[in-house]
């Protein structure tokens, strides 16, 4: 079951330097890094979808994705980044979505000095 990975992972390499680049002039201008919720309430199925979640804010931010960072019109995944400030200073992480067969997966893919990767894997909710 690799190609559906294989495929959005590469777009997200071409997403990342626009996303890192917007991350590094928030932190040098506030100090710190900005966290933005899903830009989809459903994570696409690798097909582009328009995202409709795009000015819904975390409680401590002003600004959502589409002032912070221009994405493309219509995205095959859902992306979401949290900042964390931990023992070893501050860092962020860029979370991808994508439904695969009716299931919903997840990548975290760290930048910061944590390590907090995490391969794709199925998102359990932890409902029985």
């Amino acid at each position: 079951m690799a190609e559906p990975f294989d495929t959005i992972d590469a777009k997200i390499e071409q997403y990342k330097p626009f996303v890192v680049a917007k991350q590094d002039e928030f932190f040098n201008a506030n100090g710190r890094y900005w966290q933005l919720k899903r830009t989809h309430t459903v994570a696409p199925d690798g097909t582009p979808s328009t995202p409709d979640n795009l000015d819904n804010l975390p409680s401590d931010e002003t600004e959502g994705w589409s002032a912070v960072v221009t994405l493309p019109g219509q995205l095959e995944m859902a992306l979401e980044t949290h900042k964390y400030n931990g023992p070893q200073g501050q860092g962020w992480l860029l979370i991808i979505y994508l439904t695969v067969d009716g299931a919903e997966w997840r990548r975290v893919i760290d930048f910061g000095p944590e390590g907090r990767d995490q391969a794709w894997a199925e998102v359990d909710d932890g409902l029985i």
